[in-house]
């Protein structure tokens, strides 16, 4: 008995903590979990933009890449206020007036066109003898834009070349067209222009005296 009473107490014994709890009193770091969000988030937006920036190529390969020439086009010619004498021949200082439709069409998708004047030359044998302007304008994608153009054509000059009595006793003369655009561009939402080829059309046009009508009309650009 006096032994167990003079003897030291027995040391504690310390026992291995458990896992849970070191993972319960582990500290947490919520900024790593936002940071990993923000990081899938900011892959998405950049797949996304990779695959928005393709399907735009692809649609600008097959439009704005790809342009087409706009076409002008005479489509109907006419004769007005001719004035004759001896019912074939055109009277010295009458007026003459020859009334063109012209188009333009623009064949390009998402493209508009823009262009200048368009001037309108009438040749008879290499003479000119009258010639006209239409306004500047635009067409839209897929769109046809006409014009009437007016030429008033000197007779002074008709009757001047030296065998034009061959052909007043035909009853027929013979003249041609030139129109032109000299300027134009396409564009696509104001930001991609590029400038295009001088339009043009030549046309030949065969003129009966007596009914003052258009017998033949050939046009080729």
């Amino acid at each position: 008995m006096g032994e167990e009473r003079g003897s030291s107490p027995r040391p504690l014994v310390a026992y291995p903590s458990s896992s849970d709890d070191e993972d319960a009193s582990a500290p947490t770091y919520p900024h790593k979990t936002r940071h990993t969000k923000c990081a899938k988030y900011c892959c998405r937006i950049t797949i996304c933009m990779l695959i928005i920036s393709v399907v735009l190529t692809v649609i600008l390969s097959f439009t704005v890449f790809r342009i087409e020439d706009p076409i002008l086009k005479i489509n109907v010619v006419k004769v007005t206020e001719l004035e004759l004498m001896y019912t074939t021949i055109p009277m010295p200082g009458a007026n003459m007036s020859l009334f063109a439709d012209v188009s333009v069409r623009n064949p390009n998708v998402l493209l508009l066109f823009t262009y200048g004047n368009t001037t309108t030359t009438l040749y008879y044998h290499g003479i000119v003898v009258g010639e006209a302007r239409g306004p500047a304008g635009r067409a839209g994608p897929w769109r046809t834009v006409r014009m009437n153009v007016t030429v008033d054509v000197s007779t002074d000059r008709l009757i001047s070349y030296q065998n034009v009595n061959k052909d007043v006793r035909s009853g027929l003369l013979t003249m041609s067209s030139y129109s032109r655009i000299p300027s134009g561009r396409v564009e696509v939402f104001k930001v991609f222009k590029k400038r295009v080829n001088i339009l043009s059309m030549n046309c030949s046009i065969t003129f009966n005296i007596s009914s003052q009508a258009i017998e033949e009309q050939i046009c080729k650009s």
